[in-house]
C-alpha cells in the first residue's frame, strides 16, 4: 500500500490485508464490501480523502 514501506513490513502488511479479507468474507460480506472495507482502511491509514467524501460536500 505504501512504496515507502520495507520489505518485512510490506510482507506484514500483506499479511494483515489477507487476514481481513478472510475474516470479512467468512462474516458474509460480499467482494464488493470487502473492496470498501479495505479501501476505507487504506485511507484511515494514510489519512487520504477519498474524492467523494459526503461529508466535505454537505459544508
Amino acid at each position: 500500500m505504501s512504496d515507502r514501506l520495507t520489505p518485512q513490513e510490506k510482507e506484514e502488511e500483506q499479511k494483515v490485508v489477507s487476514e481481513m479479507t478472510k475474516a470479512m468474507k467468512d462474516e458474509g460480506f460480499t467482494e464488493e464490501e470487502v473492496r470498501q472495507g479495505l479501501e476505507l482502511a487504506w485511507h484511515i491509514r494514510t489519512k487520504v480523502k477519498p474524492k467523494d467524501d459526503s461529508l466535505s460536500d454537505c459544508c
